[in-house]
């Protein structure tokens, strides 16, 4: 298992970027081979994190190219995230202990 961690600032609500990100973002990372889950966090104070959790780095890789070529082009995603990620933590299979595999569960 891999794991990616990254954390936000954002401009705008949390129900408007997880919207846009569950519609826009999560059917298009859902494709790549290895995607096992993502999930969005409120932190509050205008942050939001984004785990995510895949087979492998090369899925987890794939997937971070996709996110980025998304928010590229959907302008409202710039003005809602204007900031680059503040953080990125990548675990490898020794640090995941209880990877959801319930793709079903992925968004609540």
């Amino acid at each position: 298992m891999y794991g990616v961690m990254r954390k936000y600032k954002i401009d705008g609500s949390f129900e408007e970027i997880n919207a846009k990100v569950r519609d826009g973002l999560v059917p298009l990372i859902k494709g790549i081979k290895g995607f096992r889950a993502y999930r969005t966090v409120n932190l509050g104070g205008g942050f939001v994190a984004s785990f995510s959790l895949f087979d492998n780095k090369a899925a987890a890789d794939a997937a971070s190219k996709k996110a980025r070529e998304w928010i590229a082009g959907d302008p409202s995603m710039k003005k809602l995230a204007p900031n680059p990620p503040g953080g990125r933590r990548n675990w490898p299979k020794h640090h995941c202990v209880d990877p959801i595999t319930d793709l079903d569960r992925v968004w609540h």
